[in-house]
């Protein structure tokens, strides 16, 4: 029934699913044809369940507090051809899923993310922190982030998210998509036709400038510190 799939990690996020969620079904529109949309919920304490089943999304049940864990989870939800990854407080542009059903049906890609990203918010902080890596990191990474998707059957090949990566688990998941595709003689699309907005919520929260006023959380954060990784990225205040 399904062409594509798109996997919705979430945790009390009914605040930002409806934006979210409005966007994909426009999305759906003008792909001409039906999207399977997955919230993948980590045991939310809010109406996230019953705001995702409102706008026609599936609910499945992930109790492990991990990134990872939890689109994998979906993941192992989806039924269709391809599936794509996206944040429940990002925006899709209109004609998104249309772009990635246009470049995986051409046969030439192993999947791919999105290399023209807006943010919810420009300043300062939100440029030099956020724009200017995920517009970068095309250059020095060779793989574009934020929204991933990929034959089914080739995410279940790899593996998925390393679900022991505690941070860039993304980068991690692209890298080994992109080595894939060299192995089978397919490209690491860089769909640059169409855009994804993404939140600025956490420099909201903690300031634009969080990243370099707490450089030893930042530090602990990398070693895989789980209370500094729970303050700063799964469970900020909502």
């Amino acid at each position: 029934m399904y062409r594509l799939s798109v996997v919705i990690p979430a945790y009390n996020e009914e605040r930002y699913l409806p934006a979210t969620l409005e966007a994909m079904r426009r999305a759906e529109a003008y792909a001409g044809e039906p999207i399977e949309i997955i919230v993948s919920d980590n045991l939310s304490t809010d109406q996230t369940a019953r705001v995702a089943r409102s706008y026609g999304a599936r609910v499945v049940q992930v109790p492990t507090k991990s990134i990872s864990a939890v689109r994998n989870g979906g993941a192992a939800a989806a039924t269709g051809e391809y599936v794509a990854f996206c944040d429940a407080d990002n925006l899709v542009s209109e004609n998104l899923f249309a772009q990635i059903l246009k470049t995986m049906d051409s046969g030439r890609f192993v999947g791919g993310g999105v290399a023209c990203v807006h943010m919810e918010r420009l300043s300062l902080g939100t440029f030099l922190f956020n724009w200017l890596p995920l517009r970068m990191s095309r250059f020095v990474t060779g793989v574009s982030m934020v929204l991933f998707y990929a034959r089914r059957d080739t995410f279940a090949r790899l593996g998925g998210f390393d679900e022991s990566t505690k941070m860039a688990e993304d980068l991690e998941f692209a890298k080994r998509l992109r080595a894939e595709g060299r192995k089978t003689g397919l490209k690491y699309s860089h769909l640059g036709g169409a855009s994804v907005t993404v939140s600025t919520r956490k420099y909201d929260e903690f300031g634009d400038f969080f990243l370099i006023r707490y450089p030893h959380k930042v530090a602990r954060a990398i070693l895989g510190d789980q209370a500094v990784l729970d303050e700063f990225w799964y469970r900020p205040n909502r």
